[in-house]
């Protein structure tokens, strides 16, 4: 294999030319109880990070918790997805890693790692056990899909690793892990080729996915990007969620511990071109806004294989509960592109007068000769008239 992204977290501070920490949604996805916020982790001394989720209202949630995401800076098809990390032993708590569309389309996925904790012989969840999730949510989920789970594990006693095709399955049944994920690292990974997926856990396998001649699913075929998140499920006293519950008496924070993330190629599979024009990590200044003042707004246009140009750029504003507003932004010509180069781009927003305190999204929608590139809340900007305090979320 040939490495093609690796980071450790070293140097004490996070490289934002890989990781964008502005979460992909605003509001409430999968009954999450978190608002997802860019300064939601650190950086531990000698190498690793953590994401770090917070007893913090914030734009209407209970709870603050941190994503970093590597959309607009690498994305890949095909290949080998490894993260090692150490994970909470907390009711509630849904660390992940996973792979999503560069281009914004959902699904598929490709879940490497999803983790539930569950005290042994508390029914806190439906599935009443600890247990790693393996898996990959399709467009269309067939009732033929061919799972080939190792017969033979090599793992015993405590946690357990669930393999299941879909979330409506019963899941086959699971295999021992020989050790704890909430006091050692671990290695998920995924190796991820044309047909076929296979999962694994400390270089073992221990499930893979192949496409048959009578299944209706296929294995993703496009550019994917890399995401890390620590999500908290349903709090107390509202209905255990999938994940469990967070306890009230809970003691926080609560942590998602990277070692590292890596990312590799095969040799023997051939290299799939890259997307044909790809938003790059933006920034957005300043973060914090009263209305009637301007935000800047700066990214790049990445080409891939053939040159693009960019015709016409569409901007999004979205609130947190979900409200959409379009803003026209001044654009004064096509920007062409060559291929595997990039071109800077900018822009200002200006807050409407009679926009309410609250945090913000901005997506962007670019229409180019061959398709659109789109990044959905890709960059968030909150705004505070000067007459409130409190609640503020600073720069990390």
């Amino acid at each position: 294999m040939t490495l093609t992204f690796s980071d450790d977290f070293t140097g004490g501070t996070l490289d934002k030319r890989k990781w964008n920490t502005h979460p992909r949604n605003l509001g409430t996805i999968n009954g999450e109880a978190q608002a997802y916020v860019p300064d939601a982790y650190e950086m531990m001394p000698g190498g690793g990070l953590r994401l770090r989720a917070d007893r913090r209202a914030f734009a209407g949630q209970r709870f603050t918790s941190g994503e970093i995401t590597t959309a607009g800076a690498f994305y890949q098809t095909y290949g080998h997805f490894e993260i090692k990390a150490r994970l909470p032993a907390v009711n509630g708590a849904w660390p992940a890693f996973w792979l999503l569309n560069e281009d914004g389309a959902w699904p598929p996925e490709i879940d490497v790692l999803e983790y539930i904790y569950q005290p042994w012989g508390k029914a806190i969840s439906p599935q009443n056990r600890s247990y790693a999730h393996f898996g990959v949510f399709w467009p269309i989920n067939s009732p033929n899909t061919l799972w080939k789970p190792r017969k033979i594990s090599p793992y015993n006693n405590n946690s357990e690793v669930y393999l299941t095709d879909n979330y409506t399955k019963t899941p086959t049944k699971p295999w021992k892990i020989d050790g704890d994920f909430t006091k050692e690292y671990h290695v998920f990974a995924v190796d991820w080729r044309p047909q076929e997926l296979r999962f694994s856990v400390d270089g073992v396998e221990a499930m893979c996915w192949v496409e048959g001649p009578d299944t209706l699913d296929t294995v993703p075929k496009t550019p994917m990007y890399l995401i890390a998140n620590l999500a908290l499920s349903k709090a107390a006293p509202d209905p255990a969620g999938w994940a469990g519950q967070v306890q009230i008496d809970q003691p926080f924070p609560i942590y998602m511990d990277i070692a590292y993330v890596k990312a590799y190629q095969f040799r023997d599979v051939p290299v799939a071109p890259p997307p044909p024009l790809v938003i790059g990590i933006p920034t957005v200044t300043p973060e914090q806004v009263k209305p009637g003042e301007t935000v800047t707004v700066s990214t790049r246009f990445i080409a891939g294989a053939t040159d693009q140009t960019v015709k016409h750029v569409d901007v999004v504003v979205t609130s947190f509960d979900g409200k959409q507003r379009f803003a026209q932004i001044p654009f004064s010509g096509p920007i062409t592109v060559p291929a595997g180069q990039s071109r800077p781009f900018s822009f200002h927003y200006t807050v409407p007068a009679t926009l309410a305190d609250g945090l913000y999204s901005i997506g962007l929608y670019a229409s180019h000769l061959t398709g659109l590139a789109r990044k959905d809340n890709f960059v968030q900007f909150q705004v505070q008239r000067p007459e409130k305090s409190g609640g503020v979320m600073g720069p990390n």
